[in-house]
């Protein structure tokens, strides 16, 4: 058996949990209309940003741990859209048009092409990365002189949406890809340092299961929690 690197699988095990709790109260505010009192988009906006932080960097990071990564991309891009066709059919309302797994999806394919860069300059191109991102998060994608133009075109999978654009789980390219390309050159970095990370001993139990089968959880996640609350909707017990 490969042996694991713990504190990976132990961060996205994190991540995941983040996420589906999130999700949890996400769902029964907004779509059920329960007023949870402690929850509102706003309030939990640095706790949902950590999350997908953490997921995106990891999943860049993690691209160094397989050997085709352009196969793996496809396999996710076909869960991304498996979930944009799902939500198009049962909850138009809320679909999801370009969400987390189609940038990730994206992402792993255009780094595929930078798998063989030299490691030598893996940390400064770490650091561009996270400076880029960091720039256009801060600032948004109208500070490019042809925003207005693509907006126009409705290129949501840049960052550059229309006036009449809606999707509940929305991550473009820009800025979150260099999120991602950050974390694939950090991991560029420890590739050939792994006994450094295999010395972190953090076995989770539970959690770290939860991040290794961090894609599945996240396929079947919202389907699995629509299902339940809708249930209890239905029987007066929500």
């Amino acid at each position: 058996m490969k042996k694991r690197i713990e504190i990976i699988d132990f961060w996205r095990g994190l991540a995941i949990i983040g996420m589906v709790i999130y999700h949890l109260l996400y769902d029964l505010e907004i779509i059920f209309n329960k007023n949870i009192g402690f929850f509102s988009i706003e309030s939990w906006f640095p706790i949902q940003q950590a999350i997908c932080w953490s997921f995106i960097f990891i999943s860049g990071f993690s691209v160094n741990l397989t050997k085709n990564p352009l196969k793996n991309s496809v396999k996710v891009l076909i869960g991304a859209y498996l979930l944009s066709l799902v939500t198009w059919i049962f909850v138009p309302h809320i679909i999801i048009k370009f969400g987390v797994l189609h940038l990730i999806g994206f992402s792993m394919a255009i780094v595929s092409f930078f798998k063989n860069i030299s490691k030598k300059y893996s940390l400064p191109m770490a650091g561009l990365s996270f400076i880029i991102f960091f720039f256009i998060w801060n600032k948004g994608v109208d500070i490019f002189p042809f925003s207005k133009a693509l907006r126009a075109y409705n290129i949501y999978s840049l960052g550059f949406f229309g006036v009449e654009f809606s999707s509940s789980d929305y991550f473009p390219l820009l800025p979150w890809f260099f999120l991602f390309s950050c974390g694939f050159f950090v991991g560029k970095y420890f590739e050939n340092r792994k006994e450094a990370l295999y010395s972190i001993n953090i076995n989770g139990g539970l959690i770290n299961k939860i991040g290794r089968y961090s894609f599945e959880i996240y396929l079947a996640h919202q389907v699995v929690l629509m299902g339940v609350l809708y249930a209890l909707s239905y029987f007066n017990i929500l």
